[in-house]
């Protein structure tokens, strides 16, 4: 008999890993629509002449 029981912190270390990845992709994703929709509301940012 081998008791194989699942250990508790490696399922937790992988709940933290994916958590952090989907926050990674999120971030990733959501920030340059972030930095566009400051740009477009502050008028500020000498970015627009640029372009």
């Amino acid at each position: 008999m081998k008791p194989t029981p699942k250990p508790p912190l490696f399922s937790r270390r992988y709940k933290v890993f994916a958590l952090i990845v989907v926050l990674a992709i999120i971030t990733a994703i959501s920030l340059p629509k972030v930095r566009q929709w400051l740009a477009s509301d502050m008028h500020l940012t000498p970015t627009h002449s640029l372009s």
